[in-house]
């Protein structure tokens, strides 16, 4: 309300002043202190109107712009706090990996170590036991070797006995040997 009636009493003001400063000095006129005052006026009435549209239309333009800026830069900081907080989440993940790489790399080492000493220990028994089955074998191929030697020298020694009694007995004396044998192993 206020303002409707400061707008009321510099209209007609600005218009009269207006008027006047378009009649300027003419052919009649003399230059004078009214010739220099009614241009200010003008000049100042002018000015109130631009200010005027400044404040009304200019200054709500202008904090729009303000708050807009100032709601681009929060989001841009909020934005950037939270690439901050992705870049350290990504470093802290990435020395975790370093860490684990390096406890996995030594886990593996150790591992592969146990694998190789448990590898060793194996074959070195399983050589023991080849070794051992080896002699065994070469034991009873030898035994088997001598009780067929035996075999042989005692069929070959019965043989030889047999032939030299066959060449010592005479044949009534080889019935009577045969006979007392065949006994014996009948009963």
């Amino acid at each position: 309300m206020k303002k409707t009636k400061i707008y009321a009493l510099f209209l007609p003001l600005l218009l009269i002043c207006s008027s006047a400063y378009a009649s300027g000095p003419g052919a009649g006129h003399e230059a004078g202190l009214s010739t220099l005052i009614f241009p200010a006026i003008n000049f100042v009435l002018y000015a109130g109107v631009i200010v005027f549209a400044y404040f009304k239309c200019v200054r709500k333009m202008l904090k729009q712009r303000s708050s807009d800026v100032a709601e681009s830069l929060a989001r841009a900081a909020q934005t950037l706090e939270q690439a901050q907080a992705e870049l350290d989440d990504a470093k802290r993940r990435l020395a975790v990996l370093e860490k684990e790489k390096y406890a996995l790399s030594g886990e593996f080492r150790e591992q592969g170590r146990l694998m190789q000493e448990s590898i060793k220990a194996d074959s070195q028994k399983n050589a023991e036991r080849i070794r051992r089955d080896t002699e065994r074998r070469i034991a009873g191929e030898l035994k088997k070797a001598r009780a067929e030697i035996r075999q042989e020298v005692s069929e070959l020694a019965a043989k030889l006995a047999r032939m030299k009694l066959a060449q010592e007995l005479s044949p009534e004396q080889d019935r009577r040997l045969r006979e007392e044998t065949v006994n014996a192993v009948e009963s």
